[in-house]
C-alpha cells in the first residue's frame, strides 16, 4: 500500500473550486456499476461547486453498432468509437437530482438506502437502477456467510485450481459481460483474505509467494469446500470485518447485514447492539 501520495495541480479533489469556472462541463461514461458510480460522483463534486447544470453535459455510450452487448467500460472502446461518440446531452434537473441520490445511497452507513434506490428514484436511468442492485452483492449471503466475489472465487479454485492466476482469470472471464467489473488485484486479494491464517477457519490455503499471484497455488480447505457446498456458513466460525459501500459490517460491532435474494436483511451478533 501507498503511504505518501504526491499533491498534483491536476487532482480533481484538489481542484472542486475551478469546476465552477469551467465554460462547459462533460462527463464520459458507460452503463457498468463503477462508470455509474463516477457519474454520481461526479454530479457530487458539481453540486459541491454550484455549478449551473446548463454547463454539464453528459456522454453516455449504451450499445455500440452491430453489436447486442452494452457497453459496460470505456475501456472496451477504441479510437474509432471514441470519435463516433453519442451525442452530448444536458443533465437535466431530475436526472441530476438521481444521480445526488446514488451518490447519497452508496455513502450512507445505512444499507437501506442501496437496496431502497430504485423504489424512491424511479425515474433514475435504468443503469443507474442496475448499478445499485448490483452493489447488494457485496454483502454476504444469508445463507454461505460469503460475498459473491468470495463464493465464485471458491467455485473456481474448486474446478480451476491450483493456480492462483488461472482462479483469478476464469473468475473474471465467467463474468466478462456482468456489469460489476472488477480487477485481478481486486480478486486475488479476497482470496488471501479467505486464507489468512488469523481466521479461525480459513477457506483456502495458499502456497508460494503472496506478493505476485502468478507463482501462487490455491486450494480449498475442508471448511472452505463445506462452504462452497452448502455444509457450512463462513459466518459466524469466521468473523467479518470489512466495508460495503458506506457501511461498516462488523461481528464486534454490529448489526450486521446479509443479502438474501435482492433484499438485505440485519442480523446483531451482541445482544447489546441495537439497531
Amino acid at each position: 500500500m501507498f503511504k505518501d501520495f504526491e499533491d498534483l495541480p491536476s487532482d480533481l479533489l484538489e481542484s472542486v473550486p475551478k469546476l465552477a469556472e469551467a465554460d462547459r462541463i462533460t462527463i464520459w461514461a458507460a452503463t457498468g456499476l463503477s462508470e455509474q458510480l463516477f457519474i454520481a460522483s461526479a454530479c457530487n463534486l458539481i453540486a459541491t461547486a454550484n455549478v449551473p447544470l446548463e454547463r454539464v453535459e453528459l456522454v453516455q455510450f449504451e450499445h455500440l453498432p452491430n453489436r447486442r452487448a452494452r457497453v459496460i467500460g470505456m475501456g472496451e472502446l477504441n479510437e474509432a468509437h471514441m470519435r463516433n461518440h453519442p451525442g452530448a446531452t444536458v443533465i437535466e434537473q431530475t436526472a441530476f437530482a438521481n444521480f445526488l441520490a446514488l451518490w447519497d445511497a452508496l455513502t450512507s452507513p445505512d444499507p437501506r438506502a442501496i437496496e431502497g434506490f430504485a423504489n424512491k428514484n424511479p425515474s433514475a436511468s435504468t443503469w443507474a437502477k442496475d448499478a445499485m442492485r448490483l452493489m447488494l452483492r457485496r454483502y454476504p449471503d444469508v445463507s454461505s456467510g460469503l460475498a459473491h466475489w468470495d463464493f465464485r472465487l471458491l467455485a473456481h479454485v474448486h474446478t480451476h485450481g491450483p493456480r492462483a492466476v488461472r482462479v483469478v482469470a476464469y473468475t473474471l472471464t465467467e463474468n466478462w459481460d456482468d456489469a460489476d467489473p472488477v480487477g485481478d488485484f481486486f480478486l486475488f486479494g479476497r482470496m488471501l483474505r479467505m486464507a489468512a491464517e488469523t481466521l479461525p477457519m480459513p477457506l483456502l490455503k495458499i502456497t508460494g509467494d503472496t506478493s505476485n499471484m502468478r507463482t501462487t497455488e490455491v486450494e480449498l480447505t475442508p471448511f472452505g469446500r463445506d462452504a462452497l457446498e452448502g455444509r457450512a456458513s463462513n459466518f459466524p466460525t469466521n468473523p467479518i470485518e470489512e466495508w460495503a459501500a458506506g457501511v461498516q459490517l462488523s461481528s464486534d460491532r454490529g448489526p450486521l447485514w446479509f443479502r438474501d435474494g435482492e433484499r438485505l436483511v440485519a442480523s446483531i451478533p451482541n445482544p447489546n447492539t441495537t439497531l
